[in-house]
């Protein structure tokens, strides 16, 4: 049997489906997402956006189709996969402890993960400077500003330094300059640390954050993302309005 990972693609999804009683959240969603790239999920709500990234990070399970995480069957061992994705999700005030300190948010969940002290001190120190974020280690996470928390949570998706990271709509509800400096941040970990990075965004509207570039649109009707699709012509509602843009590292991000 032919696999679908290949040396240069982080994640591989195939023909992925999930419906909710009579609702049909994915039909028949494809992507690729090569080593090294941004690659942008963009669409409406009810586009089906967070339902496929939750299946790709293992947190709701697929009807059908067939994902692999650098080299990780999906079904088959799911646990590795854990490891070897960061992910944040919508629910910023949810994702970290109100009372505790930012250094003992971080040091608590890289704890969870396995990680000696030593370990977590050294990322963390990294993570800090490289967010500009010294100033704020000793703060209590429920005083921090909105794009603060944000970053907190950023911070401990990238904790374990997975080599693929996701995010839901990551600087959805911030103030436009807070939310252009951690799409910069990002922009930048990417380029550096040679990550690759898959994030959800309602791009449809004019103030989308990123830019549509090397667009290839299959035929309207296709009702599927093809592999390798910068953006897919797909009809919201029915699994449905996902569009893919892709970037490489040195592409523009707004």
């Amino acid at each position: 049997m032919t696999r679908i990972q290949t040396p240069s693609i982080a994640l591989s999804a195939q023909h992925v489906q999930k419906r909710y009683g009579q609702y049909q959240a994915l039909l028949d969603a494809s992507l690729d997402v090569r080593a090294g790239e941004i690659m942008a999920l963009l669409g409406p709500n009810g586009a089906g956006k967070t339902t496929l990234i939750k299946i790709l990070v293992t947190l709701i399970s697929k009807d059908a189709g067939k994902v692999e995480i650098l080299g990780h069957d999906l079904d088959r061992d799911p646990e590795s996969i854990r490891h070897l994705i960061g992910y944040v999700g919508q629910d910023t005030e949810r994702s970290a402890y109100a009372r505790l300190t930012v250094w003992e948010n971080l040091n608590f969940f890289g704890a969870l993960r396995g990680m000696t002290a030593h370990e977590i001190r050294s990322q963390v120190d990294k993570l800090a400077t490289f967010f500009d974020f010294n100033g704020q280690m000793d703060k209590q996470f429920v005083t921090l500003s909105g794009g603060q928390k944000q970053t907190v949570v950023i911070m401990r998706a990238l904790l374990h330094d997975p080599p693929l990271v996701c995010l839901d709509e990551p600087t959805k509800g911030l103030d436009p300059l807070i939310a252009r400096r951690i799409r910069a941040f990002l922009k930048r970990f990417v380029r550096e640390q040679g990550k690759s990075l898959l994030l959800t965004s309602e791009g449809c509207t004019r103030h989308a954050p990123v830019r549509r570039v090397g667009e290839r649109r299959p035929a309207t009707g296709d009702h599927r993302a093809h592999p390798g699709a910068r953006t897919s012509a797909l009809q919201p509602g029915k699994g449905s309005g996902l569009d893919f843009v892709r970037r490489r590292r040195r592409a523009a991000w707004r």
